[in-house]
């Protein structure tokens, strides 16, 4: 007495999988191998990668229409000297080792970082503490209320132009800002009409701005 389970070349009851959809058996496609044989394998003809014609591996990556500017110190002879300095430094038994062999070894390679020069200004900023009244605990109350708070007259004639903030409780200026300093806020939701002029608001919140410290400048540079 012979049994029909496991006489089909598919694994599944004698069923075969040609041309269709892959089945849970021994059908083709890159499912073919899923279930009790672990995860799929792949091969290459089922993995298709179109090359990148901007990029090479021997050349540095330039984008569409630019062409890579590299340091003048990587040309000049700069980062020789300084590998040359390494060779006379002095180490002590508890410091760490120099890397042997440093620039002797390899292929020469441009790489491209996220460093970008910064021009530092002149003079200070000023950095304030923004308290809400009453207290807010949500962002988008708290976001809402600057975007009201910018459209205010005090805002417009102090504050503008000169100043950053999170939208929360600090607030960066250029300039020193009168002490002390409090706006009013009209509340009204987006998409509704600014109170009318005279009238009392549904609800007002108070920003008080306060001095904080002073960020000089200049100690960035030493």
């Amino acid at each position: 007495m012979s049994s029909a389970r496991g006489q089909g070349s598919g694994g599944d009851g004698g069923r075969r999988f040609e041309g269709g959809p892959p089945g849970r058996g021994h059908g083709s496609g890159p499912r073919a191998d899923r279930g009790r044989r672990g995860p799929p394998r792949y091969t290459q003809s089922h993995l298709k990668v179109s090359p990148d014609p901007t990029f090479s591996h021997n050349s540095i990556y330039s984008p569409p229409g630019r062409t890579t500017q590299i340091d003048a110190r990587l040309r000049d002879g700069t980062q020789n000297d300084l590998l040359q300095a390494f060779k006379s430094v002095n180490i002590n038994d508890n410091g760490l080792p120099l890397r042997p062999g440093y620039g002797e070894g390899g292929r020469q390679v441009a790489l491209r970082t996220n460093y970008f020069p910064v021009a530092i200004p002149k003079g200070s900023f000023y950095e304030y503490q923004i308290n809400i009244a009453p207290v807010v605990t949500s962002k988008l109350v708290k976001r809402r209320i600057f975007e009201l708070a910018e459209d205010t007259q005090v805002w417009q004639s102090t504050l503008t132009g000169s100043v950053v903030h999170d939208h929360s409780a600090k607030l960066v200026s250029r300039h020193r800002l009168p002490q002390p300093l409090t706006i009013c806020v009209p509340w009204y939701n987006k998409g509704e009409y600014p109170p009318a002029p005279g009238s009392s608001p549904q609800k007002e919140y108070t920003l008080t701005l306060d001095l904080v410290r002073v960020l000089e400048m200049d100690n960035l540079e030493r």
